[in-house]
């Protein structure tokens, strides 16, 4: 999914500019700079494992409180490099998608993970 498509999904409408991204790793350039670069450090500190998150998202214009927890298999590393912002998710257990985050198990299909019951569902259309 493009990020013009993805960005729309969650605002509900198009943004009002795109934006290249250059990403750096170390001191080298892996992609060109655009408009807002991506510092990649060249030592993180993997500081454990994402159990969930939540964060603010906007969805059909309203702003809205997202929760996602990882189901056990799809956490990702957290890591931190030296500088201020410096925060990452690692790992290919999950995406983003217009629907949140999505975690996909060892098979690449896509799963929904409820907490309370420790269930794992499929998820259909991805």
């Amino acid at each position: 999914m493009s990020g013009k498509r993805l960005y729309r999904s969650f605002h509900g409408e198009d943004p009002r500019r795109n934006f290249r991204t250059g990403v750096k790793f170390g001191r080298e350039w892996i992609t060109a700079p655009g408009s807002v670069n991506i510092l990649i450090p060249a030592e993180l500190a993997i500081m454990g494992r994402l159990h969930a998150v939540e964060y603010d998202t906007r969805r059909e214009g309203k702003t809205l409180l997202a929760r996602h927890v990882f189901a056990p298999g799809c956490r990702p590393m957290i890591a931190a490099g030296a500088g201020r912002g410096q925060v990452f998710l690692l790992g290919t257990g999950f995406r983003w998608t217009d629907r949140g985050i999505v975690d996909f198990n060892d098979r690449g299909q896509a799963i929904d993970y409820h907490e309370e019951s420790g269930k794992t569902l499929k998820l259909s259309g991805f």
